[in-house]
This record gives C-alpha cells, structure tokens and sequence, in this order.
C-alpha cells in the first residue's frame, strides 16, 4: 500500500471512534465533480475530446454530470485514461481520476500501464502516449 493508506490505516487502528479519526487525503467528492474539474482546469472543449477520442458525446457529458441519485453503472477505465491523455492530464490527475472512478492508478506492472509511465516519465504529451498505445497495440491491455 501507500504511505497516504498506510498512515491512514495505523489512524483507523487508533481513533477510538470513527468520526475523531485524524484520516489525510480522502476522496470526499463525487468522481463527477473531480472529472468535470479537470476537463475545466485543462480548457478544452467538448468538440474538441469527442474528435480526439473514442467517446461519445452523450458518455462524456453523462461522466460531467453523473449524480449519486443516477442509477451508476461502471464507468470504462479505457475511456477515462483515453480522455485524460487527450485532455494531457498530469500523471497525478489521471491517478486521482482513477481513484474517483475506484479503480487503482496505473500500475507498472501491466504492460499498457507501464508505457503510459514511461511516456509520462519521459515528457511525451498525451497524444504521443496515446498514439504510442495504438501503435504497440495495447489499449486491449488497460
């Protein structure tokens, strides 16, 4: 586990009742509200993801405003880790989204995933990553 869930742990071990537990980094808020702040913080417009990626219209927006009361139905890990990399998400924001979405973040040890590290950790923007997946025919793999 991480240092964040290994301190968060040994507190939960300790707090004698839940509500004083001293707990650090928490996922309070709903995965539509840390999506749809991101797509914002990038500047980038509908048009502009639905022409670069492969999802629709409808999901995308529907990914924006998915409220707790909407029955949820899993949201794709593919299609998440495809518009953060059209968007040019940092390595830490597409982890977070990950994360919103209850998925784990990108993990070295599955090949798709591993190149999207390695083209983080050697500064390619998004699209290089993303044309690099489709060249080495590994989207199937996320």
């Amino acid at each position: 586990m991480g240092a964040i869930t290994d301190k968060n742990t040994e507190e939960l071990k300790r707090a004698g009742d839940f509500e004083k537990a001293d707990l650090t980094d928490m996922l309070d808020k709903s995965f539509a509200e840390e999506f749809d702040k991101l797509v914002l913080s990038k500047g980038v417009t509908t048009k502009f993801v639905i022409d670069n990626s492969r999802i629709s219209k409808t999901y995308f927006n529907e990914l924006r405003r998915r409220s707790s009361d909407v029955k949820r139905k899993k949201i794709s890990r593919n299609l998440l880790i495809e518009v953060c990399l059209t968007i040019n998400a940092e390595r830490e924001e597409l982890d977070h989204i990950l994360k919103c979405a209850s998925y784990q973040p990108l993990y070295a040890r599955n090949r798709a995933d591993s190149y999207i590290l390695w083209g983080y950790l050697h500064g390619l923007s998004g699209e290089e990553i993303k044309n690099g997946l489709y060249e080495r025919r590994l989207w199937d793999d996320i």
